[in-house]
């Protein structure tokens, strides 16, 4: 892009949207930000900062190079087919899109969405978040690289326990065909990506069990299941909006020669200590404990980074395959709890 002022465009502005505003505000490559939404305008409109009710319209007049997608999950299939008739292939201004998750409600909404950015010549990206907090990252940095010996990974086991009062939500999110689904879809689906990124080949078979424990809506609260990978690694999925403890969000791969864990707040990787080792600590037989802290906060980095591939025409991690992959394979995950049996992918 020659431009260093760009405008960006907003389509959906509740509590995610909200999050996308504050880092497109937060960087000064962008020198517009119009938003769209019918129910939700911005506190206030500035030479900045424009508000319209229709996405239609908002596409049309501003002719934005860069959209982030924030609507109800039903709406994604919509909203996306919308952005893109504005895309450059299609005459338009849209180069870039940032779709949040999950990418569709099924496989093949998200494979409609992928092939109409891809028809429109735009670029899209999933707000997959997780692959933006740097324990995250890292961890699939130190696992995808085989240069650092870590082993291949044999049992993933992934968390995603955060307790969330249903009834505080916005109605779409506690019914079945506008969200989709629950804890899995909504909240599991970014420890899922995880997985997938890093563990080393695809997904086979899946099991799982769906509960709604303790809240009142049509949608679980808590979801119980497991995937087999073509190279043998198993996964284990415990997802739960119940539990009243501290946060738990976790990703733990236990490989040939290490384990690793990663938090929000750091990366520990337990590994055996070798003869050559320069920390005399610990001896050989012995583990070896890294840690590294986390750094910066993973939604800023998100928005930090989109906006640095539509900036320098870049194209972005966390493709529309990717995002299909996961809608892909949490849709089984829900056939099997549904039928109470494994099923193949």
């Amino acid at each position: 892009m020659t431009q260093t002022k760009l405008t960006f465009g907003l389509i959906g502005y509740g509590n995610i949207g909200r999050t996308h505003a504050k880092g497109y505000l937060a960087d000064t490559r962008v020198g517009r930000l119009a938003l769209a939404d019918p129910y939700s305008q911005p506190d206030q409109t500035s030479e900045r900062v424009v508000g319209y009710t229709s996405p239609e319209e908002m596409l049309a007049k501003e002719q934005p190079v860069a959209v982030s997608i924030c609507v109800p999950h039903d709406l994604h299939l919509q909203t996306s087919l919308e952005v893109a008739r504005h895309g450059v292939g299609n005459g338009g201004s849209v180069r870039y899109a940032l779709l949040e998750k999950p990418m569709a409600l099924n496989e093949a909404e998200a494979a409609q969405i992928e092939q109409a950015f891809e028809e429109a010549g735009i670029r899209l990206m999933l707000a997959h978040s997780l692959r933006f907090s740097s324990p995250f990252r890292r961890l699939a940095e130190l696992l995808n690289d085989k240069e650092t010996g870590l082993g291949k990974p044999l049992l993933l086991v992934g968390n995603y326990l955060m307790y969330k009062d249903y009834s505080a939500y916005p109605a779409w999110k506690r019914q079945a065909e506008a969200a989709g689904g629950g804890v899995l879809l909504r909240d599991g689906l970014h420890v899922l990506d995880a997985i997938l990124n890093v563990a080393g080949a695809e997904p086979l078979e899946v099991w799982g069990q769906a509960a709604l424990l303790a809240n009142q809506a049509e949608v679980e609260d808590t979801f119980l299941g497991g995937i087999r990978f073509s190279n043998g690694a198993l996964a284990q999925l415990t997802f739960s909006n119940v539990s009243r403890a501290e946060n738990q969000i976790s990703l733990t791969i236990h490989t040939t020669v290490a384990t690793l864990k990663a938090t929000l707040e750091e990366l520990r990787i337990w590994s055996a200590a070798s003869p050559n080792d320069e920390d005399k600590s610990a001896a050989p037989g012995h583990l070896r404990e890294v840690v590294e802290p986390a750094q910066g906060d993973l939604w800023a980095n998100q928005m930090a980074y989109f906006i640095e591939c539509v900036v320098s025409d870049r194209r972005p991690a966390v493709t529309g395959s990717e995002g299909r992959r996961a809608v892909k394979v949490i849709e089984r995950l829900y056939q099997a709890a549904g039928q109470g049996c494994h099923l193949s992918i």
